[in-house]
């Protein structure tokens, strides 16, 4: 039990982006296997094995994305950042589900920085 609570909070959206369809008045509606093969597999060149794990939630529009490594979800994120506005993913959007750990550092920097700096001025 003391190693689960040890655990970071949101550690299990690790790798997690999660892809919103955005409402589309006209074409094919963006369904699973369209998801998978049109956006996953041929836009983003990704293989069935860098995938994790992919959750469906056709009520809220939206799948939740796990890669198998922190470079596979960057990679996704690359990519859709470059082709976002074009094509298939310009009805998506994108949304990572994890703290990345730039985020995190830059965080912990500027609290040591602002907790430093407070204590030179008391």
């Amino acid at each position: 039990m003391a190693a689960a609570s040890a655990c970071a909070p949101g550690q299990g959206l690790r790798n997690t982006i999660r892809v919103s369809v955005k409402k589309v008045d006209e074409g094919a509606p963006v369904d699973r296997t369209f998801f998978v093969k049109m956006v996953l597999l041929d836009c983003c060149g990704f293989t069935a094995e860098d995938i994790y794990c992919l959750q469906d939630f056709p009520g809220g529009g939206f799948y939740d994305v796990t890669f198998r490594t922190a470079k596979l979800c960057e990679r996704f994120l690359e990519v859709f950042k470059e082709k976002g506005g074009e094509g298939t993913l310009s009805v998506l959007t994108a949304v990572p589900l994890f703290v990345m750990p730039v985020q995190r550092s830059r965080m912990v920097t500027y609290t040591r920085t602002t907790h430093m700096c407070q204590q030179l001025m008391s």
